[in-house]
């Protein structure tokens, strides 16, 4: 930016000086560097921007490539968030919470939490009452804080 400054300044005093001398080919050329000042002034302010898009992309790749939606990733920082009695509790639920492996059927099922679709083989939570179907990791982080269904509001059978 500095440098564009110095060049434009030159320019100015270049222009003042071939007015005064009346030269007209100087002036032309002395336009077409300010004009090639700014296209360098502009894309020195463009290139942050541009490498800001770039990573924002490659951190959205590497979640994709993960496998993983933004839904699921926030709820992975979400369950690292947690304090030492919360994890305890989230274990001990892990372990009592009957869960089954989801198979494939022909109806496409939604978590009732991060509405991402259930795939094939995630173990999943099924509620006796509104019968939505939850994600074991995510039913567990919704037990910390609440006894009841997230939907049905219903005290769930664990």
């Amino acid at each position: 930016m500095i440098v564009s400054m110095i060049l434009f300044i030159i320019i100015t005093t270049a222009i003042i000086a071939a007015f005064l001398l009346e030269q007209i080919h100087i002036i032309i050329t002395i336009y077409i560097g300010i004009f090639i000042v700014i296209i360098i002034s502009i894309f020195g302010l463009l290139i942050p921007h541009i490498r800001k898009i770039e990573k924002k992309q490659r951190i959205i790749e590497n979640i994709q490539l993960q496998n993983k939606t933004i839904q699921e990733v926030y709820l992975e920082r979400l369950e690292r968030s947690l304090n030492p009695s919360e994890i305890d509790r989230a274990t001990i639920l892990k372990d009592i919470i009957p869960s089954t492996t989801f198979t494939n059927s022909d109806e496409k099922k939604t978590c009732a939490i991060c509405k991402i679709e259930i795939r094939e083989g995630q173990k999943v939570y099924q509620c006796k009452e509104c019968l939505w179907f939850f994600h074991v990791d995510h039913l567990i982080l919704w037990l910390v804080d609440n006894e009841k269904c997230p939907i049905c509001k219903h005290p769930l059978e664990i």
